[in-house]
């Protein structure tokens, strides 16, 4: 997680920051891909303990938190399509209409499904190529952050 990297200055001098138009979720895997592109070496420590309220700025982990349903669905995607190889093109082809099938099968097991709504805008999105950054992303995922029918 990103919210417990050390990182030197030399990495940041050499591959740039964080990239803005993730915003949040990814931002850290794409560092981190770009420094061992680079020739850096990552490093995890599992014995490490670090107090952090993961996805707080998000509404949590609840099932219907539509800013982090659609910042991951977005970023995911984003995240392929700045990375990914032929190969992984091929392989998006086939699972990103998968997960939106499963997205839009959640609606009938979920007791508030909005969030299936912003996570399948957000893969469309990173489909599209659009990568704005907050607040500029849709009214719909924007109310409240979180559903609230």
């Amino acid at each position: 997680f990103g919210c417990g990297m050390l990182v030197r200055t030399d990495v940041f001098k050499k591959i740039g920051l964080f990239d803005p138009t993730y915003f949040a979720y990814f931002e850290d895997a794409d560092l981190c891909y770009r420094a061992k592109k680079a020739g850096f070496k990552i490093y995890y420590c599992a014995e490490a303990k670090i107090e952090h309220v993961p996805a707080s700025s998000s509404g949590g982990f609840s099932a219907d938190s539509r800013l982090r349903a659609y910042f991951i669905g977005r970023n995911q995607v984003r995240f392929w399509r700045k990375f990914g190889t032929f190969k992984y093109s091929c392989f998006l082809l086939v699972l990103l209409p998968s997960k939106i099938v499963l997205t839009l099968l959640s609606f009938f097991v979920r007791p508030q499904p909005t969030a299936a709504f912003a996570k399948i805008i957000g893969y469309l999105e990173g489909v599209l190529g659009m990568s704005s950054e907050w607040p500029r992303f849709p009214e719909y995922v924007r109310q409240n952050g979180k559903s609230t029918n």
